[in-house]
């Protein structure tokens, strides 16, 4: 078995679910899911940003927002 094509193969099946929207966003999009990225400022005590935390969000056509925990368990 050879881990580049494997490689490879994951790399392009991740990035046919990818695309970018007109305003530049990128998402993907997954059985009928549209993920996207945000990102939300940690502040410092004095109210500094000093870091952003990445965060997922999920939507469907169905609903509007989808509940992480429906993907992603801890």
């Amino acid at each position: 078995m050879n881990i580049d094509q494997i490689y490879s193969n994951q790399s392009d099946y991740i990035q046919q679910l990818l695309q970018v929207s007109e305003n530049g966003e990128v998402y993907g999009q997954y059985k009928g899911y549209t993920f996207h990225s945000v990102f939300q400022p940690i502040l410092d005590q004095a109210g500094n940003i000093f870091g952003l935390e990445g965060l997922s969000r999920i939507n469907s056509p169905k609903v509007d927002s989808v509940n992480p925990y429906k993907f992603f368990s801890s």
